[in-house]
This record gives C-alpha cells, sequence and structure tokens, in this order.
C-alpha cells in the first residue's frame, strides 16, 4: 500500500448555538478572524482544540470561547508573574506526570483531553515557586496549543530560538512520586 499518510482521520462538524451545523446558508456561522481579533488567536485555537475529541461534533458557545478567554488571561498573568527558584518534589512531580500524561494524549490524537489536563497543571502551580528549567517545560507544554504566548514567554525566559523548534521535554520518570497524587486524591475526595 502506498499510501501518503499512515492513518486517515475525519473531524468532526462544528454547530452554532442554534443546533445546526454552520453553514453560510443558514447564516449562523462564526467568523474566526472576528473572534481571534476580539479573544486572541491562542484563545480561538484552545478553545476550538477543548471542546470535544476532534473526531467528534461539537456545539459552537460564548461562554465557552470567553471562559477560555478568562484562562488564557490567568495563563498569561500567571508566566508574567511567576517566581523562579527551585522547585520542590511535589512541583516537580506534578509537572512530569502531566508532561507524561499529556505526551500521551498528543500522540493519540486527545487534544482536549490535553488542554485540560494543562489547565489542570498551570492552576495547580499558582502562587509556587517553580524552577527555570520547570518553566521552560511549562512553556513547551503550551506551544502546541497557544503558540503566540509561548513564544512570547519562552524569549523572556531567555529560551534559544523559538520554542516552536525546541525538542520536546521528556518526562523524568523518578521524578514523579505517585505518592503526592493519591494523597492529592483523597483530599480532593474530603472536599
Amino acid at each position: 500500500l502506498n499510501e501518503p499518510f499512515k492513518r486517515l482521520f475525519n473531524q468532526g462538524m462544528v454547530h452554532a448555538e442554534d443546533g445546526f451545523v454552520m453553514s453560510k446558508s443558514r447564516g449562523n456561522v462564526i467568523n474566526p478572524m472576528e473572534m481571534a481579533e476580539k479573544y486572541g488567536a491562542d484563545t480561538l485555537r484552545l478553545f476550538l482544540i477543548s471542546l470535544a475529541s476532534p473526531e467528534s461534533d461539537f456545539s459552537w458557545s460564548q461562554e465557552g470561547i470567553e471562559g477560555m478567554h478568562k484562562f488564557v488571561r490567568k495563563l498569561f498573568e500567571y508566566l508574567s508573574d511567576v517566581k523562579t527558584g527551585k522547585s520542590n518534589p511535589r512541583v516537580e512531580s506534578k509537572i512530569h506526570n502531566i508532561l507524561k500524561s499529556i505526551a500521551e494524549e498528543i500522540e493519540n490524537l486527545r487534544y482536549n483531553l490535553a488542554i485540560i489536563k494543562m489547565r489542570n497543571l498551570f492552576e495547580y502551580l499558582q502562587g509556587k515557586e517553580i524552577s527555570k528549567k520547570d518553566l521552560e517545560i511549562c512553556i513547551k507544554l503550551i506551544a502546541p496549543f497557544a503558540p503566540h504566548i509561548a513564544e512570547e514567554f519562552w524569549e523572556k525566559t531567555n529560551g534559544k530560538g523559538f520554542v516552536s523548534f525546541a525538542e520536546w521535554p521528556k518526562y523524568d520518570e523518578k521524578k514523579i512520586n505517585k505518592d503526592f497524587d493519591e494523597e492529592e486524591k483523597n483530599i480532593e475526595s474530603l472536599i
């Protein structure tokens, strides 16, 4: 078999808020350029990727894009204000565990799940000190989904070249502590 690709992948359709598939004839199309101008290209990318698995249909949601815009602003604030120093073992464990998980989700084309895990990571990191090396890993995790923000903060951390050309980070199994994850699950179950 001499196919130009290894695997066929069909993506789902976008439905408007009225429930019908978006089409010019129905007049229910959302102009992506208007959304990018209003919320930013990274917000639009993250929103579209996070809605559903790529092969599934999904419905456009104005509330959803506004929610993603809030996340992008929080992400931007975090990266602007982050304190670099030394990552504690819990922070390192969380970063490497999520790095491992996100790499698996990307490999299996489950970008929506990768976005959820990335959001959880940055929620966890709020207010915590992090090493420069771990911060660089986090910026590399953002790059496939929010390339403009990633490039801006890559430059601010004095990363070499463009983050889009940087080598994908490798997780360190020795830094992943399952006990920390178990403690976190137990605490969440009590809340």
